[in-house]
């Protein structure tokens, strides 16, 4: 590899080294430093030990839409979405993205991914079950009883909400022609069951009721 074209100057306390790179969405050359070293030493050997890997990773294509995989179209979105996400925000996604989406889809190409893929993953999910621990009172002792259930229909309409989310980001970011979401029904229910509420008065007939039985 071809030494970089930098130079050392002293900027009153420290050296710092100027150098250029060619960026690879507009390909204009840009200009930069790195700043901190103490001796001009230091400096010249930067140049020749980690300063040809930068301008490497500076200079780098970026993927385009048509040869990216769901695994670093995901990567991409979640770092997107810290910018302005809160941290527990962020927490949520991740969960969802790695347990639920990620390992139906990666190492697919994304513009590979057609709507029927996006039923059948829905189908899968729709069938999955979580486990659940409760504590029990068994002869006088606490027991942990585990049982397995089905994923809330909200909570389906949660997952649902996340893939749609990601490629929104495709299709607007990144310029995905089409979102293979389009024109899929989301699976869920984004309200829960509505419960019954009794008004105190037909709890109290609910009540007489019962003293005879």
């Amino acid at each position: 590899m071809a030494r970089p074209i930098a130079n050392v100057s002293h900027d009153g306390k420290k050296f710092r080294v100027s150098y250029r790179y060619t960026d690879p969405i507009t390909g204009k050359v840009k200009n930069s430093c790195k700043r901190g070293f103490k001796l001009k030493r230091e400096a010249e050997d930067w140049i020749v030990d980690e300063l040809p890997a930068l301008i490497a990773r500076l200079e780098q294509k970026r993927k385009t839409i048509d040869t990216m995989t769901m695994d670093e179209l995901i990567e991409e979105y979640f770092e997107y979405k810290a910018i302005t996400a809160r941290k527990t925000t962020m927490g949520t996604k991740d969960n969802i993205i790695q347990s639920k989406i990620l390992p139906h889809f990666k190492g697919k190409l994304v513009v590979d991914i057609e709507p029927i893929d996006i039923i059948n993953w829905q189908v899968e999910m729709s069938k999955s079950l979580k486990k659940v621990v409760k504590t029990v009172d068994k002869n006088g002792k606490k027991e942990k009883k585990i049982t397995y259930e089905r994923y809330s229909r909200t909570y389906l309409h949660t997952i649902n909400n996340q893939i749609v989310a990601i490629f929104n980001y495709a299709k607007t970011i990144r310029k995905l022609k089409v979102s293979p979401c389009q024109g899929v029904v989301k699976m869920g229910s984004k309200d829960a069951p509505e419960r019954e509420i009794w008004e105190p008065e037909d709890f109290e007939k609910f009540i007489k009721t019962q003293e005879h039985n």
